[in-house]
């Protein structure tokens, strides 16, 4: 599946770069960006992007914000040049957020052709308060939105008279690209050339920076409303929010429109009070580690290592890096310090590092490669049907539990030491897709195997599972194909041990190739029919 994000920008210097670092790790594969004027450095960020091959820049001279037609000329080109199957339109505020960490996994899952996904608004850190021991940062003091910011809006209101910024605001639309014709002004709605189905996706939200600084209100108004006010082909409602500050900016009375929107300590107290505002730590936690403090000069040369060598490791622990390499503890302290050296150094000297992903982080970027996990008892057909299947789908076969792997699980599991051996399984798969060569794959054992063999209790690590299937044959079938290797398993395949696997793959409802009379060929062929199907797991 490929993931392509739309952007439309202008003067976005302060976050533009923690966008496009952030998106590209969480699943996006491709973002097209179009610049409209830039005047603040903007464009020379992202043009730091572009040589990864994964970001592509056009820039839009025309002042008139027909947002609309650009973005919608992006779109088209995820589609048809890009070959998307997803399309995220998205402004330079908007943080997209997914349950696991990983966009794509989530949209993996979809069946409808759109889908609407909630925006949660964030209030920015009020500016010029000092740190204040004990009391969350967003309470007590301003700096940098992304990492300082977690007052958010988790009961907007309906009341016009209140803030904007903690009124309800509407839903962004995730599109499928099979058919997609236009996307709407403020990318809030789409338009098909064929009957589409849409759906609330509450597995995904989006974080919506839309004010961080005065300075930053005050640029973003005179740009925009002075767009609105050249433009002649929308009606005088469309952008009336930027309209009516852009008269007042032109009055002399936006900063007190500005305090008024963010509120100030008292109006926050009370909202906070009401239920309106909640602390929210989500995208805080993913920015407090980064390179806040880099200095202007280091942070140039990183993001010429990321332009020429591509961005860091999504999941790249940057002080646990330094921790792990006693000659880099003993010179370095800080987080920007670690960063630049991987990407300088690290990488090419094959540094190994610790991890962030949680173990359902790790399954769901996993599973945007697997697409089949094929299960069985040995001389059941499995590994025969996962060459054949694996043969039809140009994919590459992986083994991870074969040799010493597999002797270690069970030698761990007989002693009872079934976390060690359920994380030796986990570290055996994550191996075998890293050594495997670009492309989908296919698993000859998988997660049936290391369920099996442990208590069903770790079975919820797994998840999210691939497509899997079991293969069965009867005795008779099972024992004569061991026996063509030279495998004397009578004593070791008694009646109810091949009958456990049918049991465990009704209970798990996992579907079950009877091989008994099948040739490879004909077994991958039902396999392959199933996954077109689209049978779950």
């Amino acid at each position: 599946m490929r993931l392509v994000m739309t952007l439309l920008i202008r003067n976005e210097i302060d976050i533009i770069a923690d966008f496009l670092t952030y998106h590209l790790a969480q699943g996006v594969d491709y973002i097209i960006v179009t610049d409209n004027g830039s005047t603040d450095g903007t464009l020379d960020v992202v043009a730091r992007f572009v040589p990864t091959g994964r970001v592509c820049l056009l820039v839009e001279e025309d002042q008139d914000y027909r947002q609309y037609a650009w973005v919608t000329r992006m779109a088209r080109l995820a589609r048809d040049l890009l070959k998307a199957d997803w399309i995220i339109n998205s402004d330079a505020d908007e943080f997209w957020h997914a349950e696991g960490g990983n966009l794509k996994a989530v949209l993996a899952q979809a069946e409808a052709d759109v889908l609407m996904v909630r925006r949660r608004n964030m209030i920015p850190p009020q500016e010029g308060i000092p740190p204040q021991e004990g009391i969350p940062p967003q309470a007590g003091r301003g700096g940098d939105v992304l990492a300082d910011g977690t007052l958010a809006v988790l009961a907007p209101v309906a009341d016009r008279s209140r803030s904007k910024l903690i009124r309800t605001v509407s839903a962004k639309a995730v599109c499928r690209a099979d058919g997609f014709v236009a996307i709407g002004q403020g990318n809030h709605e789409a338009t098909y050339d064929r009957p589409v189905s849409q759906a609330d996706e509450p597995r995904l939200t989006i974080y919506h920076y839309p004010i961080r600084t005065y300075a930053q209100f005050e640029a973003k108004v005179i740009q925009g409303g002075a767009a609105y006010a050249r433009n002649t082909e929308f009606d005088r409602s469309v952008g009336g929010h930027w309209r009516r500050w852009y008269a007042t900016w032109e009055a002399g009375g936006l900063r007190a429109e500005y305090e008024s929107i963010v509120l100030d300590a008292e109006a926050r107290d009370a909202a906070l009070a009401e239920g309106i505002l909640g602390y929210d730590d989500t995208m805080a936690r993913r920015f407090q580690g980064r390179a806040d403090a880099t200095p202007p000069e280091e942070a140039r040369r990183m993001a010429d290592f990321v332009s020429l060598d591509g961005p860091l490791p999504r999941d790249f622990d940057a002080l646990g890096y330094l921790r792990l390499h006693p000659d880099l503890a003993a010179l370095f302290t800080a987080p920007w310090q670690g960063v630049l050296h991987y990407l300088e150094h690290g990488r090419r000297e094959g540094r190994i590092y610790p991890s962030t992903l949680t173990r359902a982080q790790e399954k769901g970027t996993q599973a945007g490669r697997i697409v089949l996990a094929v299960d069985g008892l040995d001389g059941s057909g499995k590994s025969a049907v996962a060459r054949h299947v694996a043969a039809a789908l140009g994919a590459t076969v992986l083994d991870p539990f074969a040799g010493r792997i597999g002797a270690l699980m069970v030698h761990l599991a007989r002693l009872g030491q079934h976390a060690r051996a359920d994380d030796v399984a986990h570290d055996a798969v994550a191996l075998a897709l890293a050594e495997a060569p670009p492309g989908p794959v296919v698993f000859d054992r998988h997660w049936f195997t290391a369920s099996q063999l442990l208590s069903s209790a770790y079975r919820a690590g797994w998840n999210p599972r691939p497509f899997s299937v079991m293969t069965w044959a009867d005795r008779p079938t099972t024992l004569a194909r061991l026996a063509a290797r030279g495998i004397d398993a009578e004593a070791q395949m008694p009646e109810d041990r091949i009958d456990t696997y049918r049991r465990l793959a009704a209970e798990l409802d996992v579907p079950l190739i009877d091989t008994t009379y099948l040739t490879p060929d004909e077994a991958a062929a039902r396999v392959l029919a199933l996954m077109a199907q689209g049978q779950p797991s």
